[in-house]
């Protein structure tokens, strides 16, 4: 999970120096991943504290 939220955090530092301008509509992809990252990482955690309690 980490390595995907790093090529995120690296494709959004390129975009800053590439051609495209901070206002460009290149940067319209950036909330959505973010938001399925966070709900990915919310149903991941969700699974594990499941597992965890079943296990006890």
């Amino acid at each position: 999970m980490l390595p995907v939220l790093a090529l995120i955090y690296v494709a959004i530092e390129l975009q800053i120096i590439s051609p495209f301008g901070l206002h460009s509509p290149a940067y319209l992809w950036t909330a959505p991943a973010w938001l399925a990252w966070y709900l990915f990482a919310r149903a991941s955690a969700r699974e594990a504290s499941v597992t965890a309690v079943a296990t006890s």
